[in-house]
C-alpha cells in the first residue's frame, strides 16, 4: 500500500457533505468511515518519516470531523421513549415518542428506524407496540425492540386464531361438519396459533432474562438420617387420606 493511499481516502471522506445524501448513507456510517481513515493516518504517522507530523494532524482533523458528525444538530423531540423529530430532518413525521437522555447521532437514527419499521407494518400496531413498551417500562433499545416484536406477534396470534375460529363457525352453521380442505386449513391455523403463542411467551421470558440475568439459585439442605430411620426427599404436605380418617400412617 502506498503512503498516499490512506491519506487520499481520508481526504475524500472529510470532503464529503456531512449531511447524508440518503438513508443508506447515515451520519453514523460516514463517521465510522472517517474514523477508519483516521486510524490509517495515525498508523502512517507512527511509522515516522518526514510526513509523520502531517499524518498525525490529518488524523486529528478527521477524528474531529467524526465527532462533529456524531453530535446531534439540535434537541430531538422525544415521546414514549422514541424520537419523532430531529431538527433538519426532512423524513416522514413520526407521531409517537419518553426520554432519550443525551443521545448521540446513532441513538437518534436508531430510534427513528424503529419508528419507521412500526409505521411500515400493514395495520396500525403502533398504539399496541408503544403501550406494550410503556407497560413493560422498556428502558433501553433492546427492550423496546423486543416489545415491538411482541406487539406484532400478538397481533398475528389473534388474527390467525380468529381465522381458525371462523372456519369452525362456518362448519357449525352448515351442520355438515368440516370438509377435508377446511379440516386441513383449520389444523394449519391452530398449529400456527400455537407456535405464535409460544413465541410470545418466549419473548416475555427473554425480557425477564434481560433484566434479571439467566443465573439460577440452587438451595442445598443437609438432612441427617439416623440408623434405622427413613427420610422423604421432596415437598411433603401434612394430612392425607389416613390423616383425614384419623388413622395413623
Amino acid at each position: 500500500m502506498s503512503d498516499d493511499m490512506p491519506a487520499s481516502r481520508a481526504r475524500r471522506a472529510v470532503n464529503m457533505d456531512p449531511q447524508p445524501a440518503s438513508k443508506s448513507e447515515s451520519k453514523s456510517r460516514l463517521a465510522a468511515r472517517a474514523l477508519r481513515n483516521a486510524a490509517a493516518e495515525r498508523v502512517l504517522g507512527c511509522q515516522g518519516g518526514q510526513n509523520a507530523a502531517r499524518h498525525i494532524a490529518e488524523a486529528e482533523r478527521i477524528e474531529s470531523f467524526a465527532t462533529e458528525l456524531m453530535t446531534p444538530s439540535g434537541t430531538p423531540t422525544v415521546k414514549c421513549g422514541e424520537v419523532i423529530g430531529v431538527p433538519g430532518d426532512s423524513g416522514p413525521s413520526r407521531e409517537i415518542v419518553d426520554t432519550l437522555r443525551n443521545p448521540d447521532q446513532a441513538a437518534l437514527e436508531a430510534s427513528s428506524a424503529r419508528i419507521d419499521l412500526l409505521l411500515s407494518v400493514p395495520g396500525d400496531i403502533v398504539p399496541l407496540a408503544v403501550d406494550a413498551a410503556a407497560s413493560a417500562k422498556a428502558s433501553n433499545s433492546l427492550e423496546k425492540m423486543l416489545m415491538h416484536q411482541l406487539a406484532l406477534i400478538h397481533t398475528l396470534t389473534m388474527k390467525t386464531g380468529a381465522n381458525a375460529l371462523e372456519i369452525d363457525r362456518r362448519a357449525g352453521v352448515n351442520g355438515h361438519g368440516l370438509k377435508q380442505a377446511d379440516s386441513v386449513e383449520l389444523s394449519r391455523l391452530m398449529q400456527a396459533t400455537s407456535r405464535l403463542c409460544s413465541a410470545f411467551q418466549d419473548g416475555l421470558l427473554t425480557l425477564q432474562r434481560l433484566r434479571n440475568g439467566s443465573s439460577q439459585t440452587v438451595t442445598v439442605r443437609h438432612v441427617t438420617v439416623e440408623a434405622g430411620a427413613q427420610a422423604i426427599i421432596g415437598n411433603v404436605k401434612p394430612g392425607g387420606r389416613h390423616a383425614r380418617r384419623g388413622k395413623p400412617r
